[in-house]
């Protein structure tokens, strides 16, 4: 399993890490856990090596989450990317992340449940793939 963790904040994407290592040792022994600092970062990770779930802070320096996912989605209509966010107005957000194609919306602070449940998400979806 792949992992790409894009947050501007070094303490979020630590916070993150370790929950996901958390839930990746009970599941699967084998993963990779990359981190990126910006939208732009992520993009260029993202065409390097195909991720299995890309987790995205949205607001960002250099180039923000929904911009990033946009050029994601625009290269790989089936990647799995999922918003981290404390952005308040939801219901905007909701419309953008839909007319991007953004998998999910996961808010901060992320709590462990919500990163296990898209890892069994993208868990599942590579299954699917390889069968």
């Amino acid at each position: 399993m792949r992992i790409l963790i894009t947050d501007d904040c070094s303490v979020n994407r630590m916070v993150q890490r370790a929950f996901l290592q958390r839930t990746l040792e009970s599941i699967d022994g084998k993963h990779t856990i990359d981190e990126a600092v910006n939208g732009q970062e992520a993009v260029e990770r993202y065409e390097q090596e195909r991720y299995n779930v890309v987790f995205m802070d949205y607001m960002m320096p250099v180039m923000d989450g929904l911009v990033a996912s946009e050029h994601i989605l625009g290269k790989d209509k089936e990647a799995l990317v999922v918003l981290v966010t404390a952005y308040g107005d939801r219901a905007e957000l909701v419309s953008r992340m839909g007319k991007v194609g953004v998998s999910g919306c996961i808010d901060k602070p992320v709590r462990l449940n919500e990163l296990s449940m898209w890892i069994e998400i993208a868990r599942k979806l590579s299954t699917k793939e390889t069968t």
